[in-house]
């Protein structure tokens, strides 16, 4: 009964982090393709805040994968903690960037 409780609740995390990662490239597909548009850099906005909101669904699928491994094949496991550790590196380096940016002027 549990292992059926973290498949539902990994599957769920899934769903939400795959949806909040498709409006993340929703809008930088948009940004790209709306050149015209004077308001355009909100689409940038509104992808990095979808990214924000998808790396904790993702780093917790992450973290059911190691529970449930037995039951899931090896390629859905490296996929999803290779997703999960990019978007952590990408989340330290959009909170590092500024300071970086700041100290070495570039």
């Amino acid at each position: 009964m549990e292992k059926f409780l973290l498949i539902f609740i990994f599957l769920l995390l899934l769903t939400i982090g795959v949806a909040l990662l498709g409006m993340g490239l929703f809008d930088t597909m948009n940004y790209f393709l709306d050149y015209t548009n004077p308001a355009r850099y909100e689409y940038i906005q509104g992808a990095l805040i979808s990214t924000f909101f998808a790396t904790p669904f993702w780093v917790i699928a992450s973290l059911i994968t190691s529970f449930i491994k037995d039951l899931l094949p090896n390629g859905l496991l490296r996929i999803i903690n290779a997703i999960a550790l990019g978007m952590i590196l990408f989340f330290i380096f959009i909170n590092v960037y500024p300071f970086m940016a700041a100290v070495f002027n570039f």
